[in-house]
């Protein structure tokens, strides 16, 4: 018969270690070492643009296996199709509120603070700004402006938001409602 003895108060057992502490850590001295070297080193800062654009491709191109295996592996997990879809039901009311909640302060700021208000801008600019406000109207400037705008768009959403992408999400959750439960334990 074995008997087991209580540990002394006073002792505490060693916490686990979380290795994901570690990254926290490494990103918040990655973005600390930027600045410096940005304010130190300028020119040096910009002949590292190419890392820095590398870095952030190889961010883009795995939003998509992130998001999906996210889907799949969070609707795998609930038993009932009920469920699913209350999840979505709430995460999709909070996508609407958040944005609600995101214009109305870009309305608030634009009206309180008046951006751009404070440019005292010559003749010369305003007038070609109005040239090229009405030469958009022509057919010749027509399919450039649409270039522009694609590759505006292409430079504001991540490459999960395009609607090439949109197909995720869909395909996520059906993967995630035939992939077979594991037995409770």
């Amino acid at each position: 018969m074995s008997v087991t003895v209580p540990e002394p108060r006073g002792t505490a057992r060693p916490r686990p270690q979380n290795r994901t502490h570690y990254l926290y850590v490494a990103v918040v001295a990655a973005v600390g070492l930027g600045i410096l070297v940005g304010l130190l080193f300028p020119d040096f800062a910009v002949e590292l643009k190419p890392l820095g654009t590398a870095f952030v491709a190889l961010i883009k191109m795995m939003i998509q296996p992130v998001i999906f295996c996210t889907i799949v592996i969070g609707v795998g997990s609930v038993r009932s199709a009920a469920r699913v879809g209350k999840v979505g039901g709430l995460a999709l009311a909070y996508f609407l509120a958040m944005s609600t909640v995101a214009l109305a302060i870009g309305l608030l700021v634009g009206n309180v603070l008046h951006p751009g208000s404070g440019l005292h801008l010559t003749d010369e600019a305003a007038s070609a700004g109005a040239a090229q406000a009405e030469g958009a109207d022509d057919e010749d400037h027509h399919d450039q402006h649409l270039q522009d705008q694609d590759l505006a768009r292409d430079r504001r959403l991540p490459s999960a938001a395009t609607p090439a992408h949109a197909g995720i999400v869909p395909h996520g959750c059906g993967y995630g409602r035939r992939r077979p439960q594991r037995p409770q334990q």
